[in-house]
């Protein structure tokens, strides 16, 4: 191999290996130093520099960013769209409650790190993105409220115990996902529509039957258009109507919550326990009762005899006598 072609292949590893990385750096402010955000560009070798916002919101769309290894403390809004993330690993400031991913290139296990957001958006992603599983989410997402989740290719849902949170989740928005097929386990059917907001492209019943294939399995929620203000915030229009969404809960085949299992079972055991110890307390009397039928009780009343061998045994015994005549 040539020279040149070594040079070429070097020139394109370095570029496959490079990345620009989000963090904090310090940079000189008059006579002391001020940590600032700041993206280190290995390809080049530059680092390019940010100023501290004084409203703790950041805005880092469409920068190439493929990793981050710090975002800057104290902040409350940050929008990273449009980037090349793949996951998130580094620490999230306590203080951050909204957070965009949108059109980032998210992997199926991209939540790495707690992320104590409120609002989270990771809409759009690169080829889709699956609904989000093997997540504690009282862990990895303790204090969501709202999850954006628009456009990421969905074409069926599934939620149940193991993937949907039983707590703080209030919305979850999958417009513009292609769902032909969702179903929602019994055991998180009452929080959808009654305490969590659905918004999604509208299904027809005729979809949801095909599905269920048992008219008793269906159920109607309401549709919650949501608009998003560039803060981030949602506005809700009901003034409009909207088509009622159907949804598949085959509740004879879902599958056991696992702490409603470990309940039935610690009872069927204790109910064993208890019957076994009813059943030792009556053997035990009925042994009690056998053993008592040989025992002599002295007899205590007016009827009482205190006669015995002892006292009769010199007395002369009884002997009959032939009659006599009479002599009258």
């Amino acid at each position: 191999m040539k020279r040149g072609d070594l040079q070429v292949l070097g020139i394109m590893a370095a570029a496959v290996n490079a990345s620009v990385t989000l963090t904090q750096c310090w940079r000189q402010n008059g006579n002391d130093g001020l940590s600032v955000p700041c993206l280190n560009n290995t390809a080049n070798g530059t680092i390019t520099y940010f100023p501290l916002a004084d409203n703790q919101s950041y805005s880092f769309v469409n920068l190439n960013i493929s990793d981050i290894q710090a975002l800057p403390p104290g902040a409350r809004w940050i929008d990273l769209s449009f980037n090349n993330l793949s996951q998130i690993s580094s620490r999230i400031p306590p203080t951050l409650t909204f957070l965009n991913l949108s059109h980032n290139a998210l992997q199926s296990q991209w939540i790495q790190t707690p992320l104590t957001v409120k609002t989270l958006d990771v809409s759009y992603n690169q080829g889709g993105l699956p609904w989000i599983q093997n997540v504690l989410w009282g862990i990895y997402l303790p204090i969501l409220n709202r999850l954006v989740f628009r456009g990421n290719n969905l074409t069926s849902i599934r939620w149940g115990y193991d993937n949907f949170p039983t707590q703080q989740l209030s919305a979850v928005d999958l417009t513009g996902n292609p769902i032909t097929k969702a179903t929602v386990e019994n055991s998180v059917n009452l929080r959808i529509g009654n305490y969590v907001r659905l918004t999604m492209d509208p299904n027809s019943y005729n979809d949801a039957l095909a599905v269920c294939g048992n008219p008793n399995f269906i159920r109607q929620i309401d549709n919650s258009p949501v608009v998003y203000l560039p803060n981030g915030e949602a506005q809700y229009d009901k003034s409009v109507p909207q088509p009622r969404l159907f949804l598949c809960v085959p509740t004879p085949e879902s599958p056991p919550d696992p702490n409603v299992s470990a309940m039935k079972i610690g009872l069927t055991v204790l109910s064993c326990v208890l019957f076994l110890m009813i059943v030792a307390l009556i053997a035990m009397k009925l042994r009690a009762k056998w053993r008592d039928r040989y025992h002599v009780y002295l007899r205590g009343t007016i009827c009482s005899s205190n006669c015995s061998a002892e006292g009769i045994s010199s007395e002369p015994v009884y002997q009959q006598q032939p009659p006599t005549a009479r002599t009258d």
